[in-house]
């Protein structure tokens, strides 16, 4: 698949319209079993694009022809089938997205999120509780990238790189709607650093993160890959032993549970 006009307008930049042709771009070429994507254009004039494409897993592979070399062509490989590739877990989702590493060596949590926040962060997402008040949302430009940011002042302290994250939506839901997987997970302190880590890609306003941040506060950032076709309800995770109530906080699950998940939800 090639991408072709690409371009957004300066009054929108800062809003993540790039990342979201990119998700549209990803999920296209996933539902059509396309097995590459690629993008071609000025280096130097385009080179934010080529550095934003290039941490979505794009590579430059040569020149376009005609163009004397000044055409550079950027490539995805976008596999049908997960490929075998001894890359790190994050690394690997980088690359082959939609596709992620989920062996036993790594990390499965759940991680609850309050249906408002979760409105915001996926607004992509068909949820049932949701039919009325798409009317009256305000747009968030975090809807729109893939590079998501979960504050928190969870106990876990530590989560590494390519650590894969369900997201349980509470409150009215009550079910595992999405997929995740962690790009860095932090312990930060002052309101400055937060907000220029998590910046657009939160929830979350720039005075809540000041009052966040009078705690030591967890920043994880994440990127999306997909939402369940079948969300499990609460009902189901406690009776096939995966959690025993709500969860209130990050919670880590064993690869076997999580394997349960993944065939039951799609």
């Amino acid at each position: 698949m090639k991408l072709a006009t690409f371009k957004v307008g300066e009054t929108n930049r800062g809003k993540k319209i790039g990342e979201l042709f990119l998700k549209m771009a990803f999920r296209h070429a996933t539902i059509n079993r396309l097995e590459h994507i690629f993008i071609h254009g000025d280096e130097e004039e385009h080179r934010f694009l080529f550095a934003m494409l290039e941490d979505f897993g794009f590579s430059k592979v040569g020149h376009h022809p005609g163009s004397n070399e000044q055409d550079a062509v950027y490539l995805k490989p976008h596999p049908i089938a997960a490929p075998v590739d001894p890359l790190p877990p994050f690394d690997y989702a980088r690359r082959y997205f939609p596709h992620f590493r989920h062996d036993a060596a790594v990390a499965k949590y759940i991680v609850p999120i309050q249906p408002d926040y979760h409105r915001i962060l996926f607004p992509d997402y068909p949820s049932p509780m949701d039919l009325q008040m798409a009317l009256f949302q305000q747009p968030n430009p975090a809807g729109n990238a893939i590079k998501m940011a979960y504050l928190c002042h969870s106990g876990t302290k530590r989560i590494k790189p390519g650590a894969i994250v369900l997201f349980y939506r509470s409150w009215d839901e009550r079910a595992i709607t999405s997929i995740g997987v962690v790009e860095s997970y932090d312990t930060l302190t002052e309101a400055a650093e937060i907000v220029s880590r998590v910046k657009r890609r939160t929830v979350y306003s720039m005075k809540q993160i000041g009052e966040m941040a009078a705690k030591p506060t967890r920043v994880m950032l994440f990127r999306l890959v997909r939402h369940l076709d079948n969300p499990l309800p609460q009902s189901w995770l406690e009776q096939n032993g995966v959690l025993n109530g709500a969860p209130q906080s990050i919670t880590k699950i064993s690869d076997d549970r999580f394997e349960h998940i993944l065939a039951h939800g799609h």
